[in-house]
């Protein structure tokens, strides 16, 4: 898989793969990609992030920063989709995660 400089593909994530962890117990899952190796994101910390949205019930991309800039946001719960917040939450700087 190719990888542009913020280490987004066009590659919609294999759901099947093993790696996945839970996060929360509504089925929301997450993998790191990349673990970072900076600062972990916490909840109200000005956060800068590429991304991809991807749509779990038919595999389409939804919505990517790779078209525009970065999201730049504080992390918490109403500034973000629920997802994002708890998509991101954990992560250390440099890092890259589906």
């Amino acid at each position: 898989v190719s990888r542009d400089p913020s280490g987004m593909t066009d590659v919609t994530p294999n759901l099947d793969d093993p790696n996945w962890i839970a996060v929360g117990d509504d089925g929301l899952r997450a993998r790191d990609i990349l673990a970072g190796t900076g600062a972990q994101a916490t909840l109200g910390d000005n956060i800068r992030v590429d991304y991809t949205l991807w749509l779990a019930s038919d595999g389409s991309q939804n919505q990517t920063s790779r078209t525009g800039a970065e999201l730049e946001s504080v992390l918490a719960q109403g500034s973000l989709i629920d997802g994002f917040v708890r998509g991101i939450e954990g992560m250390r700087v440099g890092g890259i995660r589906q």
